[in-house]
């Protein structure tokens, strides 16, 4: 059989810093009582990790000639982290090249629904998929 391993392990991270990142964001007074003043620099450095961590899976899923509805789930985990950081980053990027197009009660709605929804959904979808096919093998 193959060594699924690297997948178990790389998924495994993603998986807590995810969680980590989500009890960070949205449970303020536990990211204050964890990082105090440094909250803003760790979740920066919690974002970092989780895309860095999908780059890593989807790559040793590419190399590693994984196959069927795992390879699928590995990628979907792999590319929503990745998908995050594109969509946080160009939904700042619309921001800051259209300051006459939104307000402080107007978003720019695309790209900020796929980062902070789709995203997050699709990484809970793909990292359970994954963790259910690698807990057969």
């Amino acid at each position: 059989g193959k060594n699924y391993g690297p997948h178990k392990f790389i998924l495994g991270a993603m998986t807590a810093d995810f969680i980590a990142l989500v009890a960070t964001v949205f449970i303020p007074p536990l990211g204050v009582m964890l990082f105090g003043d440094m909250l803003p620099y760790m979740a920066f450095v919690q974002l970092a990790l989780f895309v860095s961590l999908g780059i890593v899976l989807v790559v040793f899923t590419e190399k590693g000639r994984v196959s069927g509805k795992l390879r699928g789930y590995l990628f979907l985990a792999g590319f929503s982290a990745v998908g995050f950081a594109v969509f946080a980053l160009l939904h700042n990027l619309i921001l800051a090249a259209f300051p006459d197009l939104f307000t402080a009660q107007t978003e720019e709605p695309f790209f900020f629904l796929l980062a902070t929804v789709v995203c997050p959904l699709a990484f809970i979808v793909g990292a359970t998929g994954s963790a259910a096919r690698l807990l057969e093998k």
